[in-house]
């Protein structure tokens, strides 16, 4: 390839401002690796001539793969999930919540028809940075299990905001169950389209559980 030395480069990039998000309360730290990936992505695929059926985002292959019902479990996973993440915290740490408000004060919380997009959008940004290209390319240099992990890990640093030690712990261990969830599904149907919807419905039913107990 090409750009094999470039994308190395990009990768250690997004890894290094993944660990900036521990220490920087300035900017968007996740948003900053989602733009980066996501731009090298169309740039490495240009370079290197891969044709958009070979690049991790093929749009002919989604019908394909939504028809097996086995791929549907975990496409569902992360709703069931965020479900299952969100009804501990009420019980157990219920200040949960208005941490995970508080990292994505970005969002439009008070408009659910301006929430969706922007949940669609975030979603399809973050599995072409972080799936299509990044987990992609550490699968050619590491075993799948050290890149899944690792996947899993450095998205979910990227999701860190300070608070309180044990809610910080489990927002994050949910943010990076769902990583793990995206790159069996990436790795399963090298189609960031299934699991960007996966990561959609994860969000938006997280969103909507909040909505319930926020009423």
């Amino acid at each position: 390839m090409k750009t094999k030395t470039l994308d190395l480069v990009v990768m250690a990039l997004m890894v290094v401002l993944s660990f900036a998000s521990l220490i920087s309360k300035e900017f968007n730290v996740a948003g900053i690796t989602v733009i980066i990936g996501v731009v090298w992505f169309f740039v490495s695929n240009r370079l290197n001539q891969i044709p958009l059926k070979e690049s991790g985002l093929s749009i002919r292959t989604v019908g394909k793969h939504l028809s097996k019902p086995s791929i549907w479990f975990w496409i569902l996973l992360p709703a069931l999930c965020a479900f299952g993440f969100i009804s501990v915290a009420k019980w157990i740490m219920p200040e949960m919540i208005d941490h995970v408000l508080a990292r994505t004060g970005f969002l439009s919380w008070d408009n659910v028809l301006a929430l969706i997009p922007q949940l669609a959008i975030a979603a399809l940004g973050e599995e072409i940075a972080w799936r299509a290209f990044f987990f992609r390319q550490s699968k050619k240099h590491l075993p799948l299990i050290v890149a899944v992990l690792l996947n899993g890990f450095l998205f979910a640093l990227g999701h860190y905001s300070a608070g309180s030690i044990n809610v910080v712990l489990y927002d994050l261990a949910s943010v990076m169950l769902d990583a793990v969830i995206f790159c069996i599904i990436m790795h399963k149907t090298d189609n960031a389209w299934i699991s960007t919807i996966a990561h959609f419905l994860g969000n938006f039913a997280s969103a909507l559980f909040i909505f319930v107990l926020l009423v």
